[in-house]
């Protein structure tokens, strides 16, 4: 699609939205004074009647580099409203270079569903049609083709939500939803199939004696170990990272990774578990422990910058029950399926830190090259990689730690759903880029 088709593209699909009540300058205002709580009544008042839009398209380029990207303040009405004025900008600026063009970056990262918040997504995704949503699509396609290289990851991780009908999302949802209620509904007694999703309660969380961050370093499966139902048990070592409340010392946990009952824990990821007091090694399962997805980072203030966490933190500190703050469909389910597989063996063939494990896995068959030579081979692995992604294949991850810095550009590991293989796909600013399986001994992630 070309920039002339794209744009008049969003100006049919867009072209009913009506005028929200407030102005991009309230907005701006807003991300400006509204957490100090300095924005007199004057300022307010003006920002609302010297605006000059009466369409969207009204809005002009020099307002929005003004104002800059305020969508993640905006509900529904207003993020239809004002988000085809920030694609007509954002395509008309892809691909220059990203210092000075901080409208598109953050363009993109609105169309992404947040991990820590999706309520808040869903809520702004809401009043947009499906004509609405297939122009966001094509404005993502855009970028991904057209953009520098940050653009086109963005725009890629954005793709797999609006490639997505929502006619088929809410069909899906439904079903799942209801197979999952079904099946708690069924005794525990009845079959070797029958199980239960645990919830973190409210009496767990304000009865815990410890209360604490972990994040797993590593997990397996151990055989000479079944379960009452004769599964295999699997056992994860931890590193403690935050103390909310007691003085936890744990150093692992074993988990049932019964594919379809059970839970997965994912090498790198951060979790909350609430204990009683203990030491060495727990049971976790859904009923204990909270994940707290990628929105977790160590050495920052996670209270102020992560809204997950942040509501967990609150209930922990008993200022309201859990089910308020974080509702259980706010919240990340621990992965069922599949299990974390056995050490793979070790290869002889490596090259630059990366080893060729190829197998029979359906991942292993992907994209066939392992370098990205030139422009169309990293388009054509970007496109393979996202249906594997959209197909459940593979999965984002963490980037694994590499001894020397990653060159800037775009570094995304994947898991594959099925063998559990760790692959990385790294497309730096000015060399040849890569498609290859991490040596699996080196899976420590930063």
């Amino acid at each position: 699609m070309e920039i002339h088709e794209l744009l008049q593209s969003i100006s049919r699909a867009f072209a009913a939205v009506p005028r929200p009540e407030l102005s991009l300058r309230q907005f701006w205002l807003t991300d400006q004074k509204g957490m100090s709580g300095t924005i007199t009544d004057e300022e307010w008042k003006v920002a609302a009647v010297a605006r000059t839009d009466q369409n969207w398209s009204d809005l002009t380029a020099a307002e929005i580099v003004f104002y800059g990207c305020q969508l993640a303040h905006m509900g529904a009405s207003e993020f239809c409203y004002y988000l085809p004025a920030y694609m007509s900008y954002s395509a008309q600026h892809t691909g220059e270079p990203l210092v000075g063009n901080e409208i598109l970056g953050s363009v993109l990262f609105m169309l992404q569903p947040s991990k820590s918040h999706p309520s808040h997504s869903h809520e702004q995704y809401s009043g947009l049609s499906v004509a609405q949503r297939a122009c966001i699509s094509s404005f993502l396609e855009f970028v991904s083709k057209r953009g520098n290289e940050y653009e086109q990851g963005d725009a890629f991780r954005a793709l797999r939500h609006w490639r997505q009908p929502p006619a088929v999302l809410a069909m899906f949802r439904k079903l799942f939803y209801g197979v999952m209620f079904s099946v708690a509904l069924l005794p525990m007694s009845a079959s070797a199939t029958s199980c239960i999703f645990p919830q973190v309660t409210d009496e767990t969380v304000s009865t815990a004696a410890d209360v604490f961050v972990f994040r797993v370093l590593s997990t397996s499966i151990n055989e000479q170990a079944p379960t009452e139902r004769g599964h295999a048990l699997a056992r994860g070592n931890i590193r403690v990272v935050e103390k909310l409340r007691g003085h936890a010392s744990y150093t692992a946990f074993e988990f049932s990774p019964h594919p379809g009952c059970g839970d997965r824990f994912v090498v790198g990821h951060y979790y909350m578990a609430f204990l009683p007091a203990g030491t060495g090694q727990f049971q976790a399962s859904g009923a204990n422990v909270l994940d707290l997805t990628t929105g977790y980072r160590e050495g920052i203030d996670n209270v102020r910058w992560n809204p997950g966490f942040r509501a967990v933190s609150e209930a922990v500190a008993g200022k309201a029950p859990l089910s308020q703050l974080l509702p259980p469909q706010d919240r990340s389910p621990l992965e069922y399926s599949p299990a974390p597989p056995p050490p793979p063996e070790p290869s002889n063939h490596e090259e630059h830190g990366v080893l060729g494990l190829m197998n029979n896995c359906r991942c292993a068959s992907i994209y066939p090259h392992s370098a990205l030579n030139f422009v169309g081979s990293r388009e054509a692995c970007c496109a393979e990689v996202d249906k594997a992604v959209l197909t459940g294949l593979l999965r984002e991850s963490l980037v694994p730690s590499a001894g020397e810095p990653y060159s800037p550009g775009l570094v995304q590991a994947y898991v594959c759903s099925l063998c559990a293989a760790t692959w990385l796909l790294e497309l730096p600013d000015r060399a040849s880029g890569s498609w290859a399986r991490v040596k699996a001994s080196s899976r420590a992630v930063r």
